[in-house]
């Protein structure tokens, strides 16, 4: 997808009924191209393969051109791999990632004539955005029910500069 943001797929397919396809998300890969979530993995061990996070998977009801988009869930990627119990004419597959993130408004914006700092004002401004689900949190990858509290305070001060969000609490 170019770059880790926090959000869902939209997958566009066709293929037989009953076919199962599986989507991990993670964001980097190994030497040899697969996904690896050793970054999710270490702080989760999962202890056996039902423990996997940052997986969708979707059954085809084999009528034609289909879209898959997951409901009530998030995750945190850069990179997605797509694996099916039965053969799919690839050329048949399309997929975008949709970024997800608190309605929020733009406060200010960061402008200089040093490319790096702009580009580093950019990912802070990413990284802020791929955290804010309702309530900051720490990592879209694994934590989606509580941020660690004093993010809630660092956060205030730096998205009170980016952003106007007037709901955050006075930590």
């Amino acid at each position: 997808m170019g770059v880790n943001f926090a959000g869902v797929p939209q997958l566009h397919i066709r293929g037989e009924g009953g076919t199962r396809v599986t989507l991990r998300h993670a964001e980097m890969t190994d030497s040899t191209g697969r996904i690896d979530q050793r970054n999710i993995n270490m702080h989760l061990r999962p202890r056996n393969p039902r423990d996997v996070i940052q997986m969708d998977i979707y059954h085809l009801k084999g009528t034609g051109k289909e879209t898959f988009v997951p409901d009530f869930t998030y995750h945190g990627f850069r990179y997605i791999e797509m694996t099916s119990d039965k053969k799919i004419d690839l050329s048949t597959i399309t997929m975008e990632g949709l970024r997800m993130h608190s309605l929020v408004d733009k406060a200010g914006s960061f402008k200089s004539s040093n490319p790096l700092l702009n580009q580093i004002f950019d990912i802070c401004s990413n990284s802020y955005l791929s955290n804010l689900f309702g309530i900051p949190t720490d990592c879209p990858t694994r934590e989606k029910m509580a941020g660690w509290p004093m993010a809630l305070w660092c956060r205030k001060q730096v998205c009170s500069a980016i952003t106007r969000a007037a709901s955050m609490p006075n930590g």
